[in-house]
């Protein structure tokens, strides 16, 4: 049988991190809430009807998100942000660490709290964007190559959660 596209993406998508499913059509509600039972059947608490005044995207601040998320500047952790930019060719990304105050221990440890900040923000911006192709990232850089490994390993990790092929490349002096 042909499932709709919600239980579809709930198919594709559901884990046991979900901690609520808001749908705001009762239809939709009644269907994924018994997609759920078949496949969770103690998660189905779960599924929730939404009944707010508000737009259901307005209540959860969604459309702030959706809007801010495909603008060119991109605030994640503590002032820092990344600037993405799109090219022909390939994606360009530059990480800044903005109006932050320095970390105690100096700006090694302050660039790599933005930088591990940076990976995972990117690795969300990737599949919200469905970004492909070649994608160059300038990290704030680093003197301490375990700090630079640790940045590696954390985008792998990011990465791995991801169903689109990629190959990371370890940070280069480019």
């Amino acid at each position: 049988e042909e499932t709709s596209r919600t239980v579809g993406l709930l198919r594709d998508l559901f884990n046991p991190s979900y901690e609520s499913i808001y749908v705001n059509d009762e239809t939709v509600y009644h269907e994924v809430r018994d997609y759920v039972s078949l496949i969770a059947p103690d998660r189905v608490e779960i599924v929730k009807l939404y009944k707010g005044e508000l737009p259901i995207f307005d209540n959860f601040a969604i459309t702030k998100q959706i809007k801010s998320s495909f603008g060119k500047t991109i605030s994640y952790k503590r002032g820092a942000y990344l600037i993405i930019e799109h090219t022909e060719a390939m994606h360009v990304v530059d990480v800044n660490s903005g109006n932050r105050t320095k970390a105690e221990n100096g700006q090694e440890a302050n660039a790599l709290e933005v930088n591990l900040g940076a990976a995972d923000e990117l690795a969300r911006q990737l599949r919200l964007r469905d970004m492909g192709g070649i994608i160059v990232v300038d990290f704030i850089d680093m003197d301490l190559a375990e700090n630079r490994q640790k940045l590696y390993e954390r985008m792998c990790e990011n990465m791995k959660k991801d169903r689109a092929k990629h190959n990371i490349l370890p940070l280069s002096k480019f």
